[in-house]
């Protein structure tokens, strides 16, 4: 019989890698950084993306602490190059963090916009019935502001008339109940996992995106740049970073959170789409001459 043989701890790899890019930093803020500090040791390159670094850092008190030290330390060491998707400046916190454009602003390719209509979008389309469509997509809690939504349309039945919400994506349990409320008052609902036809189907479908999170959610978000990409209308809080980030958008609904009635009169008329954007090869090339100054690669 072979003796047992302990798995291999998936930092591992990681640490062999003669170049790394990790994504997402405050999923597991402990582990990557002590995989980004043992690799600065063995004299290897790293590069991560924050994509909350900007919130973590104007945060105040002991519980804080450490995420603060973290954000201080990645940016002083030479082999790691830290990005951040939100530009940030306080109390020394953003030094040596490189602001980027979120890639999900700028990633479909000419087939992800040609894609055909799925049964799902088609379903879609047939529940609303001519109304317009506002689509609250992918992993659904209350950070996505489904209260607000539930509030919006719950709160008075004739904005159905001209308006449906369609929440389509992996329902969490801590979303169900408003979800449930939502349903009942006459939203279309798919609750699973969708696949990327899916995904690029309904942005085709909809007319508005719902980017409308609470102020403890004031991050990026990919729902807005695919939303954006495709020419829909993008649903957004006032004065978040969102709201920022959509200046030169012709078409954004700015609603204020919590203000139901205001925003149930914002969204009875039909939101315009926009022709998409062009080609957005700058920010590609930015990023990809960023990475390879760091790597110290050829081809820039």
């Amino acid at each position: 019989m072979r003796p047992h043989q302990p798995a291999a701890s998936p930092r591992v790899p990681l640490l062999a890698a003669r170049n790394l890019i990790l994504t997402t930093f405050e999923t597991s803020p402990k582990a990557y950084l002590l995989v980004l500090v043992l690799r600065s040791l063995l004299g290897r390159r790293s590069a991560v993306v924050a994509l909350r670094a900007h919130m973590l850092a104007a945060r105040s008190g002991v519980r804080s602490l450490p995420g603060r030290l973290a954000l201080r330390l990645l940016g002083r060491i030479e082999s790691i190059l830290p990005m951040t998707l939100v530009r940030f400046e306080t109390a020394g916190g953003g030094r040596g963090f490189v602001p980027i454009q979120d890639p999900e602003f700028w990633d479909l390719t000419p087939a992800d916009f040609g894609t055909a209509e799925t049964p799902l979008a088609r379903r879609m389309r047939e529940f609303a019935a001519g109304r317009s469509v506002v689509l609250l997509i992918g992993h659904l809690d209350p950070s996505k502001g489904l209260s607000f939504l539930r509030d919006i349309f719950c709160g008075d039945p004739r904005l159905l008339e001209t308006t449906v919400p369609a929440i389509c994506g992996k329902i969490l349990p801590e979303g169900s109940a408003a979800v449930e409320a939502l349903r009942d008052c006459g939203a279309f609902v798919e609750s699973r996992y969708l696949d990327h036809a899916e995904l690029m189907s309904l942005y085709r479908a909809a007319d508005a995106a719902w980017c409308c999170y609470p102020p403890e959610r004031d991050q990026s978000s990919g729902i807005l740049g695919r939303a954006v990409q495709f020419g829909v209308a993008p649903i957004l809080r006032r004065g978040s970073v969102l709201d920022a980030k959509t200046a030169d958008v012709p078409n954004a609904i700015r609603l204020d959170y919590g203000d139901a009635a205001a925003a149930r009169e914002a969204l009875r008329a039909k939101p315009a789409k926009v022709a998409r954007p062009g080609p957005r090869g700058e920010e590609l090339e930015a990023l990809r001459s960023l990475l390879f100054a760091h790597f110290r690669l050829a081809g820039r």
